[in-house]
């Protein structure tokens, strides 16, 4: 067997993390997220790898429009959010939640 290059597992070498995952879906349905950025391509890429994994995902292009989903239901288990957008970071809108 070759020696590993720094950073890299054998391949004999066991997984670092459990066979046990961690998820936000529960019994009864799928958690709900809540992606918000500014960047279309960013949006549609994170949506549709949460989508494929069982999440039910809506999207917001702007805080304020995050705002207004947020204040018209549903609730959300999660809302994932851009830090530096044009009318303002993620950050800012945080206290709304």
């Amino acid at each position: 067997m070759t020696p590993a290059s720094p950073g890299r597992p054998t391949p004999d070498a066991q997984p670092f993390m459990s066979d046990e995952t961690t998820t936000l879906e529960t019994a009864a349905a799928p958690a709900r997220l809540l992606v918000v950025d500014d960047e279309e391509n960013i949006v549609l890429t994170i949506s549709e790898v949460l989508r494929l994994e069982g999440y039910e995902v809506d999207v917001a292009s702007s805080g304020h429009a995050a705002v207004q989903l947020l204040d018209r239901g549903p609730e959300y288990d999660l809302v994932l959010t851009d830090l530096h957008m044009d009318e303002g970071d993620g950050l800012s809108r945080a206290d709304f939640l």
